[in-house]
């Protein structure tokens, strides 16, 4: 299922775009060179592209993500913490949705 997941993901990103596993079931998708605006955009997309896909065994699935933007000088640590607080907003919100640190 995850394999499914990736190639789901990859099908909508750049050459130049990581996809790495971030935890058990998460996942962190680097979007170099992208504002916060854009990769909201990007992230619903994917969201909306996972929820459409088959996969095997359950069949469907859906995702929430958290985004955010790194700032000039920030610590990535920082970064990934804002990203996964709007991970967990999403969550909260009712899961299958994008939310995003701004």
């Amino acid at each position: 299922m995850l394999q499914t997941l990736v190639r789901v993901l990859q099908d909508r990103l750049r050459k130049s775009d990581v996809v790495g596993r971030w935890g058990g079931e998460e996942f962190m998708i680097l979007l170099p060179a992208t504002e916060l605006p854009r990769a909201r955009k990007v992230a619903e997309t994917l969201r909306s592209r996972v929820g459409k896909a088959v996969f095997p065994g359950p069949g469907h699935i859906t995702v929430s993500i958290g985004v955010s933007e790194h700032q000039p000088g920030e610590p990535l640590k920082d970064t990934f913490k804002r990203a996964d607080e709007a991970l967990y907003e999403a969550k909260r919100r009712g899961r299958n949705r994008v939310a995003a640190h701004e």
